[in-house]
């Protein structure tokens, strides 16, 4: 008897990844909510199913925020999302406005991953957890990229996990350089039919994550 029942839970599991896997393509997907401490939010997707939910940034925890319902709405979030497979999370009294990010940046990746997005501006990520993370942002026209810009951790708190500007009171001169010309040679290369810019020397390490950002960022736009 208490084999059949297990069987019956297994079969009404599967039968329910089934159903929340027709609509999702595998892949890594980033949606972002843009603000001071700007939302960012890694969702994986395998056989169509919802398995992974990293919020990237802000990072709400005891040794960089001291609210308690918001350092638990940031704990508890993605665990919520892999139980439902979808968004229709409720808010919890007193981080009403970190579910709203939260949920309309996973709508956004979920729906760049069903195909029904319909914006114009796609983001892609690159980590480092030593420098920040590098978070690039297209906007794309029909299938041209028309723009693109680093989003940066301009507030300097430490809870945004983004990379901060390399402006002129960044030490080193190739990377500081690389940052403010990447605009144009990115585009230039995509007109090119390329991915990628050239590696620069003395930034081997900024040119390396910008082009993964890059990359990223394309195959989210399907380019």
């Amino acid at each position: 008897m208490k084999r059949i029942f297990l069987m019956t839970v297994a079969i009404f599991l599967v039968s329910s990844l089934l159903i929340f896997a027709a609509d999702y393509k595998d892949g890594l997907y980033i949606g972002v909510v843009p603000g001071r401490d700007v939302t960012v939010v890694e969702v994986g997707i395998t056989n169509g199913i919802i398995v992974e939910v990293n919020i990237v940034s802000p990072v709400k925890l005891e040794a960089t925020y001291n609210f308690g319902p918001g350092i638990d709405a940031f704990i508890e979030y993605p665990g919520k999302v892999l139980a439902q497979q979808n968004t229709e999370i409720d808010a919890v009294a007193g981080a009403t406005g970190s579910y709203q990010d939260y949920n309309k940046a996973v709508q956004m990746a979920l729906d760049i991953a069903s195909g029904k997005y319909k914006g114009n501006k796609y983001y892609g990520l690159a980590k480092d957890f030593a420098h920040g993370h590098v978070l690039i942002e297209i906007t794309v026209e029909g299938k041209k990229v028309t723009d693109l810009q680093f989003i940066t951790n301009d507030s300097g708190s430490n809870r945004v996990t983004l990379m901060g500007p390399k402006n002129e009171s960044y030490p080193y001169g190739p990377a500081r350089e690389l940052f403010s010309s990447f605009k144009d040679k990115a585009l230039a290369a995509i007109a090119a039919g390329k991915n990628e810019v050239d590696v620069v020397t003395g930034a081997t390490s900024s040119s390396h994550s910008f082009n993964a950002a890059l990359k990223h960022a394309l195959s989210q736009a399907g380019l």
